[in-house]
């Protein structure tokens, strides 16, 4: 009798080992987990600075083991220059880089791209100990910092001269602001096309620059300025060009006679020029002095270069990331 109630109790003892407390059975999870997804995905292009790695697993890891795991030799995303952070009930992995990775810079399209590798070794295991069947490796690429310099488009830069009487276009390698003799007044014109990029291109920046050369009179007496305004002229300069309205005041370019580069800020204009796809693929500014004319009957100017300058031609820098 003895006996029976020891080997009945042993087999009791056994079931229970099997069982949770509310008599539910969890057999041993034996199961790898794997990694359902990664972003970014396995050979990527055109990633951005800001782009953490993301990792997705099949059931809830081990959070040390699995960080620990991570591998990586590449400047900016190694272990140590790296933050892990855990969601999903513990199924997703983010590991941010602590800095922006790095972007090639080049003005040519088919400059290589940086390139960044990393994996997760077979340490990586889920909270029963499992760990990933086998090592898991990808790569990507960062975008290209593409910097492309245009000089303006010469038939369609010049001045406009004008007085109550007459309106005069003036083409060259340079451009005159302010007022000439009896004071007349006459406004800088120049144009870029928006249309120089890959379609896929993300516009990060545009700025205006020219070169401000000799002066005349008093140009910038009683505070004047040269200001720089996003206008819309199309297809050709003419005299009605002298009264457009424009579309923005882009701001001061220039405020006294010293020579040299002057340059500004146009992104919202070229950008917006490129998304509309209005004004024939092409952004427009024109220079105008404020006030226009100072009355005094003589010269009154300040000189500036136009795309046909070749020394110091009027450009359009656009920097834009391209994958």
């Amino acid at each position: 009798m003895r006996k029976y109630l020891l080997t009945a109790a042993l087999g009791l003892s056994a079931l229970l080992a099997g069982c949770d407390p509310e008599g539910n059975n969890q057999p041993k999870d034996t199961t790898s987990p794997h990694v359902v997804s990664v972003s970014p995905t396995p050979g990527s292009k055109g990633v951005r600075a800001d782009t953490p790695i993301r990792f997705t697993f099949s059931e809830p890891m081990d959070r040390a083991a699995t960080e620990a795991a991570y591998a990586s030799q590449r400047s900016g995303i190694t272990p140590q220059e790296v933050t892990f952070e855990w969601s999903n009930n513990d199924q997703t992995l983010t590991i941010t880089p602590k800095k922006a990775l790095e972007y090639a810079v080049g003005d040519d399209l088919n400059t290589p791209r940086s390139e960044y590798d990393f994996a997760l070794t077979q340490g990586a295991r889920d909270q029963s100990g499992n760990t990933l069947p086998e090592s898991f490796v990808s790569n990507f690429r960062t975008a290209l910092k593409y910097i492309k310099r245009q000089v303006s488009q010469a038939k369609l830069d010049g001045s406009v001269r004008f007085s109550d009487q007459d309106t005069v276009i003036l083409q060259g390698n340079s451009v005159a602001v302010g007022d000439i003799a009896n004071d007349i007044a006459q406004m800088g014109f120049y144009t870029f096309g928006v249309n120089e990029l890959p379609e896929n291109a993300e516009v990060l920046a545009a700025t205006f620059r020219v070169y401000q050369g000799a002066s005349f009179g008093q140009p910038f007496e009683g505070g004047a300025k040269v200001h720089l305004e996003h206008v819309t002229y199309g297809e050709e300069l003419d005299a009605s060009d002298r009264d457009l309205l424009p579309k923005a005041d882009l701001g001061v370019i220039s405020s006294s006679s010293t020579q040299g580069l002057r340059s500004k800020d146009v992104t919202d204009a070229y950008r917006e020029a490129a998304q509309n796809g209005e004004n024939f693929g092409l952004v427009q500014f024109r220079l105008v002095r404020n006030p226009l004319v100072i009355a005094d009957g003589g010269i009154d100017a300040v000189i500036f270069s136009t795309g046909e300058d070749p020394q110091n031609p009027a450009v359009l820098e656009v920097t834009a990331l391209i994958d």
